[in-house]
């Protein structure tokens, strides 16, 4: 009987000493943010991390419209930072959020750049004449800042115009690609996006009556399994420091 409990109780600090020695696993978050938040979003990301030791958070970037349709179609994101809230309007009527979590974060500007040192391109009205033969935008139906682009050249009685002179990209991040590679001769992005290279310059600001507000909202997704971190992720974006960093990168407060 001795040797019985003597053994029993071997097992029982061996499997307390296992336990002590392999905790919970750490709070793991997937973000699925819009593309132009792709370089803030590193940032964020690494200071979240330091701030709340032991929490992984890891960022999938794309079109609104597309992150949207992955989470629709059950793809396990935790958080959802779109450039519109066209796309968190849509999950929230699907009733795929979790309730009361949604957040605005942020808003930006619509700017037209040309490739670095290009002269013939100088304001919108130049977009209208044979100074143009290819404007990059993104596709207006899944990329929010395509979206605005349209919105902008229909006010600037621009659109018939430049009609057949539009190349449609994924995202955001893909006109100013084709801008900095001189693939186009202009493009219409963020100021956020133009920001990020020396390829680019911004030759012209779109009027802010021009576009909806180019508004950044956060939610919640409603299948997430790790809720309460999720929404202390959301609510730390909307603290001194990150919208700090927010600031750092062109984004402005709502």
């Amino acid at each position: 009987m001795r040797k019985f409990i003597s053994i029993l109780l071997v097992l029982v600090l061996f499997t307390t000493s296992l336990f002590a020695s392999n905790p919970t696993s750490s709070p793991k978050l997937l973000v699925a943010a819009a593309a132009s938040l792709t370089d803030v979003m590193e940032v964020l990301a690494n200071a979240y991390e330091q701030d709340n030791p032991g929490t992984q958070v890891t960022v999938t970037y794309g079109s609104s419209g597309s992150l949207q349709k992955q989470i629709e179609q059950g793809a396990p994101i935790d958080v959802f930072m779109s450039a519109s809230p066209k796309q968190v309007n849509a999950l929230e009527s699907e009733n795929l959020l979790y309730p009361n979590s949604r957040t605005d974060l942020v808003v930006n500007e619509l700017v037209l750049v040309t490739p670095k040192g290009e002269n013939r391109i100088k304001t919108f009205s130049d977009l209208g004449s044979n100074k143009l033969s290819s404007l990059a935008i993104g596709e207006p139906t899944s990329v929010p800042a395509g979206k605005y682009a349209s919105q902008t050249l229909d006010y600037l009685g621009l659109s018939k115009k430049v009609q057949k002179k539009l190349i449609y990209t994924k995202d955001v991040r893909q006109v100013l690609a084709y801008v900095s590679s001189n693939a186009v001769d202009a493009g219409l992005v963020y100021a956020t996006d133009a920001m990020s290279t020396d390829d680019v310059q911004v030759v012209a600001i779109a009027p802010r009556s021009s576009h909806d507000i180019i508004l950044y909202p956060a939610a919640v997704i409603k299948d997430s399994k790790v809720v309460a971190e999720a929404k202390t992720f959301i609510a730390w974006m909307g603290e001194t420091k990150a919208q700090g960093i927010f600031a750092q990168f062109g984004f402005s407060k709502p």
